[in-house]
């Protein structure tokens, strides 16, 4: 397994180890304003580069001899988030969301590593001989590239790798590529004109699986008929509310932890299904069904009514 003792570490490489702390070519002219939707998610233009920027970061200031994110130092986490501020007028409450998105860039990073230059060796002697690091990025240390080669070698790390190729399999592929939840939320709020709670995350998870030559995948199209189906029975008057929603039904599974499907990076189960304005947005489309419900009540007596009035009409003629 991956080590980082003190001794890959110290005080005196963490300066060389840490690659440019510059950044060139980020062609940013003063502090761009994030904007973020009532979620908390940065959203537009502005958020896709600080998404690349967050890239370059990851990639350029943080060693990959590093297990895990949580073992990155706070030292290097508070030069990110600082470097980041230099750069983008961002909310000061988000500085965990922020290292959070940098971390899985980061190990998103290290996975390509794996992939294109490790894992396409099959003979084993030829993946001794990778010592040097890829010409494609030279901001990679020589001593570092040679302890990631190392420990991606071991019979253990291999191991831990093909347990998790099979829990990454993922059935239902999204093709938002950059774009995000949240931007494809603000698109399909400009399109339909409907307000953010207006658009329930199943719309959204079935729009983020549309392929660009339209349509769906084959295993996908079950499913977006499925959630097609309940989507009548919610205009139809059926009750279908809290975390056992649409999206949660047709998938037929709960919700991970710290998750929400559909809604992309950042949107806790708290925020989606317990804010406040959720709540509200939820009781007052209630009341509106229940409206309906009882207005259909309503003609459905009078119908009776008169259907009864008529037989008593024709039977004393």
């Amino acid at each position: 397994m991956e080590s980082n003792s003190g001794s890959d570490h110290d005080e005196d490489e963490n300066k060389s180890q840490r690659g440019p702390t510059v950044m060139k070519n980020t062609n940013h002219k003063g502090k761009l304003v994030i904007s973020y939707n009532n979620k908390g998610v940065p959203i537009g233009k502005e958020a896709t580069k600080l998404s690349t920027f967050e890239g370059k970061a990851a990639r350029t200031m943080v060693p990959i001899t590093y297990a895990t994110w949580p073992d990155v130092d706070e030292n290097t986490k508070e030069e990110l988030w600082q470097y980041v501020l230099a750069h983008f007028e961002v909310d000061p409450k988000s500085r965990m969301q922020t290292l959070q998105s940098i971390g899985d860039k980061w190990k998103n990073f290290k996975h390509t590593l794996y992939r294109d230059h490790i894992e396409t060796q099959d003979d084993p002697e030829e993946k001794k001989n990778l010592l040097n690091p890829p010409k494609k990025y030279p901001f990679l240390r020589k001593e570092d590239w040679k302890l990631f080669v190392a420990q991606r070698l071991t019979k253990e790390w291999i191991e831990v790798r093909k347990v998790k190729k099979l829990r990454a399999q993922i059935k239902y592929n999204h093709h938002l590529s950059r774009k995000g939840y949240a931007n494809l939320l603000v698109e399909m709020m400009q399109e339909t004109g409907k307000t953010e709670e207006e658009i329930d995350r199943a719309t959204l998870w079935k729009k983020a699986r549309v392929l660009k030559t339209g349509g769906f995948q084959k295993d996908v199209r079950v499913i977006v008929d499925r959630i097609d189906e309940l989507h009548r029975s919610e205009a139809s008057g059926d009750v279908i509310c809290g975390t056992n929603d649409v999206l949660a039904q047709v998938l037929g599974t709960t919700e991970p932890r710290g998750h929400v499907r559909g809604m992309g990076k950042f949107v806790t189960q708290h925020q989606y299904f317990y804010l406040p304005k959720t709540v509200k947005h939820y009781l007052d489309d209630e009341k509106k069904k229940n409206d309906q419900r009882f207005n259909k009540l309503e003609d459905d007596l009078e119908k009776l009514k008169k259907g009864m009035t008529n037989v008593s009409e024709a039977g004393s003629c």
